[in-house]
């Protein structure tokens, strides 16, 4: 998704079908969940990075609720998308070795 269409983008979809999630579990993204400091958490909700005790700002990264990793994020609809073509390219190497 480039910046033009997150812009303009509605993030909370009134059908439900297309909420922002991350590309790797499809679960809720967390925006600014590490210090730029040392890439640790926050210190209960505050501004003062976990590791070395000093105030930090964000990273301005985006991960993923589920798993912490960092992520894209991307609707639903195309989340099941991705995995629907990720899916169907498993299944077409999965013949081409079976043919070989």
């Amino acid at each position: 998704m480039n910046l033009d269409e997150y812009k303009l983008g509605n993030p909370t979809d009134d059908s439900g079908k297309n909420n922002i999630v991350s590309n790797c579990c499809g679960e809720e993204v967390e925006d600014d969940f590490l210090t730029y400091c040392c890439g640790a958490r926050f210190w209960n909700g505050t501004d003062i990075c976990e590791d070395c005790k000093e105030h930090s700002e964000t990273s301005g990264e985006v991960f993923c609720v589920e798993c912490g990793d960092e992520c894209v994020e991307v609707t639903e609809t195309e989340y099941k998308e991705l995995r629907r073509d990720d899916k169907e390219e498993m299944d077409r190497d999965g013949e081409k070795d079976e043919n070989n």
